[in-house]
């Protein structure tokens, strides 16, 4: 793997996005990911905590629904790889290892997980029972005026595709 500066840019280019790109995401930031499957929009992003990531770094998967907010996460839709295990980036080869094993993670059972939030209607039943009543009642409204194809949330949703580069 080539060196660089950033031990952590380094293996998320040589390592994780190469198999990302394989699963058909595309790159929105050096260390965002996103992909759409099924009207859905799924993220990956590596989350460094301190300098260059030198410290620690969490990878998170996300499942957004097309009319909704693409900027974070929104519970229930979004889990930490590995169940929020943080991995040591901090040297070149503790990089490289560290996306070694969250690609193998991905391929395990990560993948599947998100993949299983591949539904509109599975991201709205999550939020049906969730502590945020006020959240399922917006995403279901927006959801009928989705599904009538709504000029103002279809325009939000090619907004969403547009920041996510999708």
């Amino acid at each position: 793997m080539a060196t660089s500066k950033d031990p952590l840019a380094a293996a998320v280019t040589g390592v994780l996005w190469p198999y990302l790109k394989e699963q058909g995401f595309s790159r929105t930031t050096p260390r965002k990911f996103a992909r759409e499957k099924n009207d859905v929009f799924h993220q990956l992003w590596v989350d460094a905590n301190g300098v260059s990531g030198k410290r620690s770094t969490l990878v998170v998967l996300c499942a957004n629904l097309p009319f909704g907010p693409v900027n974070g996460y929104m519970d229930p839709h979004g889990f930490r790889i590995s169940n929020g295990r943080t991995w040591n980036t901090s040297t070149p080869e503790a990089a490289e290892r560290a996306m070694q094993l969250i690609v193998e993670a991905l391929k395990m059972s990560e993948l599947e997980k998100l993949n299983a939030l591949s539904s509109v209607e599975s991201l709205l039943s999550r939020l049906e029972n969730f502590h945020r009543r006020e959240w399922y009642e917006t995403y279901s409204s927006y959801h009928q005026r989705w599904l009538a194809n709504d000029p103002e949330i279809m325009a939000t949703v090619e907004q969403n595709r547009g920041q996510l580069k999708l």
